[in-house]
């Protein structure tokens, strides 16, 4: 919180930078069963949020990757990953051959979802530095 704000009322502390630069480095590793993850796109907001001497973790992220598996190609877009969406009812739009393209999604997914939920325990830990 800012020294001037001493009564702890609103304040917002902008992360999306480290949010976007982050879930980018995440998802660009990831490899799974033959599935490669390529050119992460990551664009959006994340925001601490201090409000009445609490701090808050907040975000949305629109996420696009490209995918590779046995000489294949298509893309999975997530078109709003938030805080408060990160299980398998999360929105994937997916492109390519679609009896491969469910097939990558239903086996990746999993893993992007354990990439997302810990992305937002990583923004939490950092508002705890804040």
């Amino acid at each position: 919180m800012s020294v001037w704000n001493n009564a702890g009322t609103f304040e917002q502390k902008d992360c999306s930078n480290w949010a976007i630069e982050d879930m980018k480095k995440r998802l660009a590793s990831v490899e799974l069963d033959g599935i490669t993850i390529n050119q992460p796109v990551v664009t959006g907001d994340a925001t601490i949020i201090f409000t009445r001497g609490k701090k808050k973790a907040g975000f949305l992220l629109h996420i696009t990757v490209d995918w590779t598996f046995n000489q294949q190609k298509g893309t999975l877009k997530f078109p709003d990953v938030t805080e408060t969406d990160l299980d398998s009812s999360i929105e994937v739009i997916t492109t390519g051959d679609s009896k491969t393209a469910e097939k990558v999604k239903k086996a990746v997914l999993p893993k992007l979802l354990e990439i997302f939920s810990n992305f937002f325990e990583d923004l939490k830990q950092l508002v705890e530095l804040q």
